[in-house]
């Protein structure tokens, strides 16, 4: 499954390329083999380089990287982690519009116009983010019909607990706000009664627990 795929296309290219900078450490990489990885121009390239810096600066995490470009044509980035690539990441999932469309689909019908209304973007807009989401939900034989998220439970299910433990991944606990004070008060204390005694993958596994526990049927666009 390719979960960068809700991304929006610059944010998935910025992601590839964090990911290829950190899987080669510290090396100085030749520009042209990051542009023949990514299928991209310089242009494009330094472009892309420029927007991760000023990503780098608005997380508190991430202030001190920078990705640097050594005699124009070798670039490196010292001390980047995975950790570091997930804070980013989080960030670029949360503003796109194919994972906030998902996102309210789950939650409740959601039709162009509300969507439209709720995240201040044109119709024309909302309308080509539904279409993409469509073409991408087809290949899990999922669709929207009437506003609402329509398919099997369980691929929906499994689909939106590969994109929340894949990007949230510990950092923070996605849904907590949909919640009603029942669903907050057994997660809390699921978390505090577990988590101490669990490796650190099967405690990331708890922040998504109330997407099985309080959302049953995603059809029902219910999370109490």
């Amino acid at each position: 499954m390719n979960i960068y795929q809700f991304l929006d296309h610059s944010e998935q290219q910025k992601t590839y390329l964090l990911r290829f900078l950190e899987s080669h450490h510290a090396e100085y990489l030749p520009s042209q083999k990051i542009m023949d990885f990514l299928s991209i121009s310089n242009f494009k390239l330094q472009r892309l380089i420029d927007e991760i810096n000023e990503d780098f600066q608005e997380h508190p995490e991430t202030t001190k990287l920078q990705i640097k470009i050594e005699n124009k044509h070798f670039i490196h980035c010292p001390n980047l982690t995975e950790k570091d690539i997930s804070y980013l990441k989080l960030a670029y999932l949360e503003k796109s519009y194919l994972f906030l469309l998902l996102q309210e689909l789950m939650i409740q019908p959601t039709s162009i116009y509300s969507f439209s209304d709720n995240f201040y973007i044109s119709k024309t807009k909302a309308y080509n983010v539904q279409q993409e989401l469509i073409q991408i939900l087809a290949a899990f034989n999922l669709t929207i019909k009437g506003g609402k998220l329509v398919g099997d439970e369980i691929i929906i299910r499994n689909l939106l607990y590969n994109i929340y433990y894949n990007f949230y991944h510990g950092i923070k606990e996605p849904l907590i706000e949909h919640m009603d004070d029942r669903a907050k008060q057994y997660f809390s204390k699921l978390k505090t009664e577990l988590s101490s005694n669990l490796p650190v993958t099967q405690r990331l596994k708890i922040f998504f627990l109330p997407i099985c526990e309080f959302f049953p049927n995603p059809s029902r666009r219910n999370l109490s």
